[in-house]
């Protein structure tokens, strides 16, 4: 018997011939067992049904959104891979996608999940997407785990996919009990905890961007980001190591990345207070990725952060990890970050107003192509080098600026260069005008500018100590260059003398 690492650093063992079970969505003759590409099964859980232990089901490009069938909890699901098989694709999770189905918001007896793994599976090189778990009903485990689900902890693996998008009722969204290796979890959405990955394992993953709603007892949310220690596998931790989890929210938009019963080594995040979690070697984590699917360039404080202790198989490009690797799903060889470079920038405001820390605007460079390095240059002499995709920068002094990003690769060491241009404008105090009483009370106006937040107040009388109540808050004006805000005093009488202002922000 002879063990080998494929490319997405899942070890298999084999013996003198591996048996290959074929799977093509576009497939129009399949023959069980499936053995070769003419007579490939359409639907995945056809040939997993085919395969006996120790076999690989090889999976082409293609959309995967048939072949469901109920699990014991009752919950159908896409695939069930109950058996210690591999289940690979052949190009990656770019190309590859198992999807499941909401019921309409999301959770419902009509959903779909997409993955459950047992009993030693492997899933790899997928993009795993649109799952969802019931809303009621069932046993407990078909409320948790819209993306992927096991029902023992950590006893199969999912290596190298892209989670996204999947909801539960419960807990683990993107994933619940599971192993995830090389990973990317975003965008992910549950009801009670651990949004990204509840009660998991994760080695040189990037979770960000999910999503938990609900309050627990206690009045605290559990780990938009992950989670331990909840739902039905009793006091199972979830374990990061060499990973990021960054940007995860709860509620309103509150930051929640993290919560009890979660163990970080080598990871990056962002705690309470805004501490780096507890554990060895872990950091604060900060935004310096070059693009969407979080990449970082040699420059991050995650590149040759991770310990090699963990690090196995290949970043999600298909890269080798180094030595000591990075956080996150992405390591750095600059020699292969070639080719040609094009550069837009999004700016979602292009004015604001001279006063930097409450008007900050936000860019965002939008990168084809393979970069090493986004440096930013605001025009006031404000530069972020190595900042990443996101440029944020607010403006001390009114005027005209050309906020400029460039990005780099090997092929362009002079960098590819993209701007915009940015009016500050300086606070103009907001002057009391028109003013009229009517039947609905006192009417009054004023000019306002974009960007700004004005609170309107009334007094009673102006003798010290002068008591200012709260009329009307106004939050940034969807006006252009100036605009009239109209204010009603509903209270507003013949024999009450009523005093106003307007305050600025």
């Amino acid at each position: 018997m002879k063990e080998s690492s494929n490319a997405f650093g899942v070890t298999t063992s084999s013996v003198a011939r591996l048996v290959l079970h074929y799977v093509n969505a576009s497939s129009v003759a399949p023959t069980a067992p499936y053995t070769n590409w003419s007579s490939a099964a359409n639907t995945i859980q056809a040939a997993v049904d085919a395969a006996q232990a120790g076999a690989v089901v090889l999976v082409t490009n293609g959309l995967y959104a048939t072949g469901e069938r109920q699990d014991d909890s009752g919950l159908m699901t896409r695939v069930i891979v109950d058996k210690p098989i591999t289940v690979l694709s052949v190009n990656g999770y770019k190309v590859t996608t198992i999807e499941g189905r909401w019921d309409t918001a999301t959770n419902g007896p009509n959903a779909i999940r997409c993955v459950r793994l047992e009993n030693g599976a492997v899933l790899a090189g997928f993009t795993i997407q649109n799952g969802a778990t019931r809303s009621t009903g069932g046993s407990s485990w078909s409320t948790a785990g819209g993306g992927v689900f096991t029902s023992v902890y950590t006893n199969a693996t999912v290596a190298n996919c892209l989670l996204t998008n999947n909801a539960a009722r419960s807990y683990g969204g993107g994933a619940y009990g599971v192993r995830l290796k090389n990973c990317l979890i975003l965008g992910n959405y549950a009801n009670d905890g651990g949004s990204g990955v509840a009660c998991g394992e994760l080695v040189n993953c990037t979770v960000a961007y999910n999503w938990v709603n609900s309050f627990v007892p206690g009045g605290l949310m559990r780990g938009g980001g992950v989670a331990g220690n909840v739902g039905y596998l009793g006091t199972a931790p979830c374990r990061i190591r060499n990973s990021i989890v960054w940007q995860n929210f709860r509620g309103y938009g509150e930051m929640d990345n993290y919560t009890t019963g979660t163990e970080f080594a080598f990871s990056a995040s962002v705690g309470p207070s805004d501490a780096a979690p507890p554990g060895i070697g872990n950091q604060l984590a900060e935004r310096t990725f070059l693009d969407a699917d979080f990449h970082i360039s040699s420059a991050s404080i995650y590149h040759a952060a991770g310990s090699a202790l963990y690090a196995s198989g290949e970043d999600m490009d298909g890269e080798p990890w180094a030595n000591p690797p990075s956080m996150g799903a992405d390591e750095v060889i600059e020699a292969n970050l070639t080719g040609p470079l094009t550069l837009t920038i999004d700016a979602w405001q292009t004015n604001t107003i001279a006063e930097p820390i409450r008007h900050e605007l936000s860019f965002g460079a939008v990168v084809t192509g393979r970069v090493s390095r986004i440096d930013w240059n605001y025009g006031d002499g404000g530069i972020d080098p190595n900042r990443g995709y996101w440029g944020i920068h607010g403006w001390t002094n009114p005027g005209t600026y050309t906020v400029t990003a460039t990005a780099y690769n090997q092929d362009n060491p002079d960098g590819v260069v993209a701007s915009v241009m940015v009016l500050v404008e300086p606070i103009n105090p907001p002057v009391l005008q028109s003013s009229l009483l009517n039947a609905n009370g006192y009417n009054f106006s004023f000019m306002a500018q974009p960007g700004m937040n004005y609170y309107v107040q009334y007094a009673t009388n102006l003798a010290a100590p002068i008591s200012w109540q709260p009329l009307q808050t106004i939050y940034y004006p969807p006006f252009g260059p100036s605009g009239l805000v109209s204010i009603t005093d509903p209270a507003w009488t013949n024999n009450t003398a009523r005093f106003y202002r307007v305050l600025a922000q």
